[in-house]
């Protein structure tokens, strides 16, 4: 059975890693974009732990930035 404190711990790590990236590359409005990445639909998503390990990050970014530039930041 998936243990759900693991595959909470693994989204968190992901999200460290985008809020890092979104960070790097929006600059001062990084919190806001770090909001839309939270909300983005692959958070939600049911996973397994070893999905999670084997998420690719980079399509994640891809996506979230995508989500980010068709939003309003102000």
């Amino acid at each position: 059975m998936e243990d759900p404190e693991v595959i909470e711990t693994l989204k968190d790590k992901i999200v460290v890693e985008l809020a890092n990236r979104i960070e790097a590359h929006y600059g001062f409005r990084w919190i806001k974009c770090v909001d839309l990445a939270m909300s983005a639909s692959w958070y939600f998503k049911k996973y397994t732990i070893e999905e999670l390990q084997n998420l690719d990050v980079d399509a994640i970014v891809q996506t979230v930035f995508a989500e980010i530039d068709s939003c309003e930041l102000n």
